[in-house]
């Protein structure tokens, strides 16, 4: 908490809901942090206190992790795979309700459009290939011929269905993108296991290899989690990976990751990860 906060606690007197201005120290060896930004000098003593200097302002965040979803241009499939996955339950136990709530404190890796285009036109076309193949046959084709041409018309079919985030409202996908389907996949972007979290800056990233849970794991405890990986230069973070299970490669953080909110961690990554 700061001084414009000084409890951090509801409930408690001089806190004031309003200035949410908390701080998050990070340290690493001899390089820490507040907020992801590099404390350059430590321990300078004053009559009154102690200064540590910093490398930039640190300023408070302004927004919630679903104010960021809700209006970044580049995060337009995950804000309606959300609400696709918030299909038919109670407002209290919506993933938006989440990301949009005080007390929470979470860490979401969020997959880019260009991600999720990608993922959703692989998937989609897995799906429709038998469905071609058998449409093929149907008209006429012969059972080789319909299977050599199946996978390129279903990947055409598959793209112009991707094309947009209407892809988790297009009731002819229900079957292969349910809402529980959905739903699983998201939480497995949210690092932690229970609501609230965990907040993540990259700096607390390890350097070696290491496995963190997710929000799956309230579904499905065993579940080995997501594997993440950063890469450092100094006190900055020069690279950063994440991988899920099923991910052949591991997807990268989009630097500068950290984009912090009243209410977590928002990182943008190249990949869907995967968990099945």
């Amino acid at each position: 908490p700061t001084i414009l906060n000084p409890t951090g606690a509801p409930g408690i007197a001089g806190y004031n809901p309003l200035a949410r201005l908390t701080t998050f120290p990070s340290k690493r060896g001899t390089s820490a942090w507040v907020n992801n930004i590099p404390i350059t000098a430590v321990d300078i003593a004053a009559v009154n206190g102690v200064v540590h200097k910093v490398a930039a302002l640190v300023s408070p965040p302004s927004k919630f992790i679903w104010d960021e979803v809700n209006t970044n241009t580049d995060l337009t499939y995950l804000r309606a795979a959300i609400i696709r996955a918030d299909s038919g339950i109670a407002a209290p136990a919506r993933l938006q309700t989440a990301l949009s709530t005080f007390g929470a404190n979470l860490t979401v890796l969020a997959p880019t459009n260009a991600a999720f285009r990608a993922t959703l036109t692989g998937v989609i076309t897995q799906a429709l290939i038998p469905l071609i193949t058998r449409q093929l046959i149907a008209g006429g084709a012969t059972p080789a011929a319909a299977a050599a041409q199946a996978p390129a018309l279903a990947q055409a079919q598959a793209t112009a269905l991707a094309a947009t985030p209407n892809v988790f409202s297009n009731s002819a996908l229900y079957s292969s993108l349910t809402a529980q389907t959905v739903r699983g996949l998201v939480v497995y972007h949210v690092l932690g296991t229970t609501i609230p979290g965990i907040r993540v800056f990259s700096v607390n990233i390890p350097t070696t290899a290491t496995v963190v849970k997710t929000l799956l794991n309230q579904a499905v405890p065993p579940h080995p989690g997501v594997t993440v990986q950063a890469t450092f230069t100094g006190p900055f973070v020069t690279a950063a990976t994440v991988k899920g299970v099923a991910n052949a490669t591991a997807a990268n953080l989009v630097l500068p990751a950290d984009l912090n909110m009243v209410n977590g961690i928002v990182h943008k990554i190249d990949q869907v990860l995967m968990p099945l």
